[in-house]
């Protein structure tokens, strides 16, 4: 099995203001299950791979799309699931380019010890993946 553990997020990605619905010009997002190492567990579990994720996932309405996702595409959540809310990367474009605005601190993605990483391992994990953000 290969491990991914790091940031598992919502992506909040900007939608085309429509003028008529929203006269007040109130600001539209869409929310994008994200975070690399979610995305490179569910791509090797959709290959073939046996594939787990390593981080807690929220409990909460997001983390629920998150963890549907995991699972259904066959990764194993290793880490469990955190009552802590789901972290958020709300997108901005900015003279045509993203920028990014993230917001982490006491979510469940980083609802690790040392002691619960260990716990957490399979002993069929053969290949761990880690994201930048996580170091």
């Amino acid at each position: 099995m290969i491990l991914c553990g790091g940031e598992n997020l919502m992506d909040l990605l900007p939608e085309a203001p429509d003028p008529a619905a929203t006269p007040d010009r109130a600001l539209r997002f869409r929310a994008v299950p994200g975070g690399a190492p979610c995305n490179c567990a569910r791509a090797l579990a959709r290959l073939g791979t046996a594939a787990g994720y390593l981080a807690p996932v929220s409990t909460d309405a997001f983390g629920a799309a998150l963890a549907e996702g995991l699972e259904r595409d066959g990764v194993v959540l290793a880490g469990g699931r955190s009552d802590l809310p789901t972290a958020l990367a709300v997108v901005t474009l900015t003279e045509g380019g993203p920028v990014y605005a993230f917001h982490r601190e006491g979510t469940a993605d980083r609802d690790v010890t040392p002691a619960g990483l260990l716990e957490a391992l399979p002993e069929d994990a053969a290949a761990l993946c880690l994201s930048g953000m996580a170091l």
